[in-house]
């Protein structure tokens, strides 16, 4: 599709908008390819990594490699099956308690947290899951440690 060119300067700003919506481009920055006369691709020929809307996002769950005991607490380790996770999340709970959210850590993080502060001689149960935008994985298996 042939772009319009303004033979006006003071037509130069709406008929460059009108040519770039005909181009099916919304951005108003970076025109060069537009100008050259390059037409956008089509949405047909796009690709996205975003699925499409209504179909579920499956996530791989985080898998707890340890419960070790140290110094007043827990050293949780795990390894991340889903390798673009925006954080994820670890819960944990003890006999007296439900499940609550104790840490949120990048889901590029170093794959370790620190559970301190615990009771010693108390047993705690964890489980972790991986968070993407609005997505989570299922839980991880479950672990227990005891300080």
């Amino acid at each position: 599709m042939p772009l319009l060119r303004p033979t006006s300067h003071a037509l130069a700003p709406t008929l460059v908008a009108v040519s770039l919506a005909l181009a099916g481009c919304s951005s108003d920055t970076d025109h060069g390819e537009h100008d050259a006369g390059t037409p956008s691709p089509s949405p047909s020929t796009t690709t996205s990594s975003t699925p499409e809307a209504g179909t579920p996002v499956v996530l791989g769950a985080p898998t707890i490699t340890g419960l070790p005991a140290m110094a007043g607490g827990i050293h949780v380790t795990w390894k991340n099956a889903q390798k673009d996770c925006d954080t994820i999340e670890g819960e944990r709970k003890s006999a007296s308690e439900a499940y609550k959210v104790v840490f949120s850590v990048p889901g590029s993080a170093d794959n370790k947290h620190d559970g301190v502060g615990l009771v010693a001689g108390t047993p705690y149960t964890y489980r972790l899951r991986c968070k993407k935008g609005e997505s989570a994985s299922a839980y991880s298996d479950e672990k227990t440690g005891t300080p």
